[in-house]
């Protein structure tokens, strides 16, 4: 059984991509409003907010 911890307010957009950190506690999405949001998985909270792509967020690599 899966517990939700929190909901993450990630974009109204399509998700196109994702990853998790190593410790599962951030999460990085890309997204069709050009996009990449890093966000805490624990509380839901928008740690940084990436802008200035011109072009939909396809593909997402974290790099620990």
């Amino acid at each position: 059984m899966i517990d939700i911890i929190c909901s993450l307010a990630i974009t109204t957009y399509q998700v196109w991509d994702c990853a998790f950190s190593k410790d599962s506690g951030v999460l990085l999405t890309g997204s069709s409003d050009k996009q990449v949001l890093l966000q805490n998985v624990k509380d839901g909270q928008l740690i940084r907010q990436y802008r200035g792509h011109t072009k939909a967020v396809t593909a997402i690599a974290l790099k620990e």
